[in-house]
C-alpha cells in the first residue's frame, strides 16, 4: 500500500501502524527480543505482527521504555484520546 491522495484516513493509519511496528521490530532485532524488553509473551508480539499494529497498552509501554524514541501517537495514530502523563 502506497501513500496517495486517494488513500483514506483509515488506510493511512493502517499503513503507518504497520510501518512503525516494522521499524520497532527492526530496532529490537527480533520479536522475541522485543517481547523480553517489554515483559510480554512472545505470542503477544506475534499477534501484533500478524495484525500489523501494536496494542494501545503496548504502544504506551514502548514509548516509556524507549524514552520517546518510538511515540505512542505514531505507533497508534488511530487513537485520539491518549492520556497525558502516562
Amino acid at each position: 500500500m502506497r501513500w496517495g491522495k486517494n488513500m483514506s484516513l483509515k488506510d493511512r493509519w493502517k499503513k503507518q501502524q504497520a510501518d512503525e511496528l516494522s521499524r520497532l521490530l527492526e530496532w529490537a532485532g527480533s520479536p522475541g527480543t522485543l517481547a523480553t524488553f517489554l515483559g510480554v509473551a512472545p505470542q503477544v508480539v506475534g499477534g501484533w505482527a500478524a495484525r500489523g499494529r501494536i496494542s494501545s497498552a503496548g504502544a504506551e509501554k514502548v514509548e516509556r521504555l524507549t524514552r520517546g524514541e518510538f511515540k505512542k501517537r505514531e505507533l497508534r495514530p488511530d487513537i485520539n484520546n491518549w492520556r497525558y502523563g502516562k
